[in-house]
């Protein structure tokens, strides 16, 4: 597991790759057999691990093929998904140096320690660390989620959420240009009586996303 968690710090620091390259190698590493490294997972299925258009994933394939972070030992026909490797080269591990100037250092480093007590305490066999696989993967996410800038910005307030009240009411106002309609949807947001009806109106008006959670 150790080794996923310093491929994917790498890959989070890598100026190279988009967000979406760093969402796709996530889910591949979590998809990814600890014993056989078989991997096999559809364009469709990282389309809904990650939330991203299959054009996205698979621009996020290609960026982590030409970055050397991922192999395709046999490409996939109708009816058999490709399969590929995930690199693990020792040169990827040699010089962080050049690339923790894109990591927010002080988010991070605590989440490090966390992953790497949680590893080193359940060593003893590898279903006993797999039996901590929620853990970990929560930390993985965590990590990953701090990485972003948007979300960074988010959480040191410098940026709205973006389903916080506030930025819905704001889409709102933009979308329908009327105060007044603004204004009456943002009290029914704030009513407990109506606000899931608010809620629902937004997602109809394309304000939020379908599957994001009401704030």
């Amino acid at each position: 597991m150790i080794h996923k968690w310093k491929l994917l710090k790498l890959v989070n620091a890598e100026r190279e790759l988009n967000d979406a390259a760093r969402r796709v190698m996530f889910y591949l590493l979590d998809r990814e057999n600890n014993k056989t490294r078989a991997l096999f997972p559809s364009h469709q299925r990282l389309a809904e691990d990650t939330n991203l258009s299959l054009r996205s994933v698979s621009r996020g394939i290609t960026s982590l093929v030409k970055c050397g972070y991922l192999r395709i030992k046999k490409k996939g026909y109708p009816g058999r998904a490709t399969d590929y490797e995930i690199i693990y080269r020792e040169q990827h591990t040699t010089d962080l140096s050049t690339t923790h100037d894109t990591i927010d250092r002080n988010s991070t480093t605590d989440m490090a320690d966390q992953l790497t007590n949680i590893i080193k305490h359940n060593e003893p066999t590898v279903e006993e660390q797999m039996n901590k696989k929620v853990d970990v993967d929560k930390i993985l996410s965590n990590f990953t989620k701090n990485l972003n800038i948007n979300y960074r910005a988010v959480r040191e307030e410098k940026k709205l959420a973006y389903n916080s009240p506030e930025a819905i009411r704001r889409r709102y106002m933009k979308k329908t240009e009327s105060m007044e309609k603004t204004q009456d949807w943002y009290s029914r947001y704030l009513n407990p009586d109506t606000s899931k009806e608010a809620w629902q109106e937004a997602v109809y008006l394309g304000l939020v996303k379908p599957w994001i959670r009401k704030k």
